[in-house]
């Protein structure tokens, strides 16, 4: 399978062009920077880095992205132009972001994905199952840590892990969602507690807080090889699907 990978300079980049070429089913056909980026035509992991989109979209069979929200639209668009899947896994989308998603996915394979660890995937299904079956007599607290870099707060994954425990007690999550803590806790609300420092990969801990009990579910991120790991599971599993938009627990459905 081809993979051609954009955002390539990021932190992600570099585990993910390592794992691919490690695999022999794989290859590593092309690599997008911005145009702005040094590495432009250097040499990485037996390709070269470019800002021109046709070669990369062209040659691959997915396409997998780790870059900013503003490229997304450009992606997009050429993804369609090519009809090639493609897994996107940039976060601090918007709401205008999430319907240029779901316009795409209408013509092409296309999975969204705020976290790609395999662990969150199956996290955010247990989470649903809990808040479903304790009820709303117990509150609900998504806390967690990241390296002092990260610019979204609350992140992608604590909001997926938030969405996931609405649609558990089937209420709407925007209503219910509780950010930061002012006053008395409201009965219902999901409440987020975001922390930033130092070099944390990611910590996440959904707490189910009842009068006589305390239950917590976590997740530690011990480096970045485990995004790697997931996103290239779910580009195997993507390239095979109809036009749609998908998530990671597409990808573990039984």
């Amino acid at each position: 399978m081809k993979i051609s990978l954009l955002g390539i300079t990021g932190k992600m980049g570099h585990h993910l062009a390592e794992a691919i070429t490690a695999q022999p089913h794989l290859t590593l056909v092309g690599g997008i920077a911005s145009p702005q980026s040094s590495m432009i035509g250097q040499p990485f992991f037996g390709i070269k880095i470019e800002s021109a989109l046709d070669t990369a979209f062209k040659a691959a069979d997915v396409l997998i992205d780790f870059s900013r929200p503003e490229a997304l639209e450009s992606y997009l668009e050429k993804a369609c132009h090519y009809k090639k899947p493609i897994v996107i896994a940039t976060t601090g989308i918007t709401p205008h972001h999430k319907t240029l998603l779901e316009k795409a996915a209408t013509q092409i394979p296309l999975l969204y994905a705020s976290n790609t660890s395999i662990g969150i995937t199956l996290l955010t299904q247990v989470v649903e199952e809990f808040s479903e079956r304790l009820g709303a007599e117990y509150d609900i607290e998504i806390v967690e840590t990241h390296h002092r870099e990260k610019i979204d707060a609350p992140s992608g994954t604590s909001l997926s892990l938030g969405k996931a425990a609405a649609a558990g007690r089937n209420v709407d999550f925007e209503k219910a969602k509780r950010i930061g803590c002012e006053g008395k806790r409201q009965s219902g609300d999901i409440g987020f507690a975001v922390m930033r420092g130092g070099g944390v990969f990611g910590e996440h801990t959904v707490r189910f807080l009842g009068e006589d009990e305390v239950i917590e579910l976590s997740h530690t991120s011990l480096n970045r090889r485990l995004f790697a790991k997931g996103a290239i599971k779910a580009a195997e599993w993507l390239v095979s699907q109809s036009p749609g938009l998908y998530t990671m627990r597409d990808v573990f459905k039984k």
